[in-house]
């Protein structure tokens, strides 16, 4: 199994193993594990409090587990073939308002996320896109910018991976906004660089503490009056597609040193990563 996905989808396999699994049938061998036993099993995870979707997730790594099982000569069956499932209910996305927007950004205001909290909200980006990205990927003059990684965590570490579909690997336009910022972004990196030495990524921040950091773990969390708030990237992300017709209120809360158009410094190395 460890060689057929992802590393980050092996550790939730993992997880949902040793967090569900065998503590509900760990005790039980795997020639005498019955059809109620395993309904049982999804029956107490729904008493404890388990949502729908994730006792759907149990099922799906023991009917795999049980479908090799059976691949191998060891089953001749699959107990949780007739199992009953909950109902999932689908919850709607909800998107940032205006007035959202313009307080996160405003919240963000001279930190090192101010601009990677724009970018995920006028390109609608997910937040390991954003963390794979490297200046060859944004063309500034054309106004475009490429998604052809994206970074993950996992056990095995951090590292960068290509999108999942082909659909992921796209193009998106930038708004002039966005651009100016990310002008000014890589001006203040490039300095930055000059000071501490050379970034790997494009979202590194222009004072010394990386936005990245925290045992390896990417974060993006703004602080705000003694207090760490952390956004919600898939808030942000689908706030773009509703705010991006009415995009005044983000130009208005971007900080005033992100609204001139300066030119990148000939200095800059290529493959600096835009959040750092």
């Amino acid at each position: 199994m460890r060689h057929r996905v992802a590393a980050r989808s092996y550790d939730r396999y993992a997880g949902i193993v040793k967090g569900h699994l065998i503590p509900a049938l760990g005790g039980v061998k795997l020639t005498s594990l019955r059809p109620d036993q395993v309904q049982r099993c999804y029956s107490k995870l729904i008493d404890a409090g388990l949502a729908p979707a994730t006792v759907h997730k149990v099922h799906a790594v023991l009917h795999s587990a049980l479908k090799h099982a059976m691949r191998m000569r060891q089953l001749s069956r699959n107990p949780s073939d007739d199992a009953a499932l909950p109902k999932i209910r689908r919850r709607e996305m909800t998107a940032l308002s205006d007035k959202q927007v313009g307080k996160l950004l405003a919240a963000a205001k001279g930190t090192p996320v101010a601009t990677p909290l724009l970018a995920l909200v006028t390109l609608g980006m997910r937040r390991g896109e954003l963390l794979g990205l490297t200046w060859p990927d944004v063309d500034s003059d054309e106004g475009r910018v490429s998604i052809r990684r994206t970074l993950e965590e996992s056990s095995a570490g951090v590292t960068f991976k290509e999108p999942k579909t082909a659909r992921g690997a796209r193009t998106i336009a930038l708004p002039q906004v966005t651009v100016e910022a990310l002008r000014e972004h890589r001006k203040a990196q490039c300095e930055m660089r000059l000071r501490v030495g050379p970034a790997s990524r494009v979202t590194t921040s222009s004072s010394p503490a990386p936005t990245v950091s925290r045992g390896g773990r990417p974060t993006s969390r703004v602080p705000a009056a003694g207090s760490s708030r952390r956004p919600a990237s898939p808030a942000a992300s689908t706030t773009c597609g509703t705010l991006m017709p009415r995009c005044s209120c983000v130009r208005a809360c971007i900080p005033r040193s992100c609204r001139s158009a300066s030119g990148t410094p000939r200095s800059a190395s290529p493959w600096t990563p835009i959040v750092t």
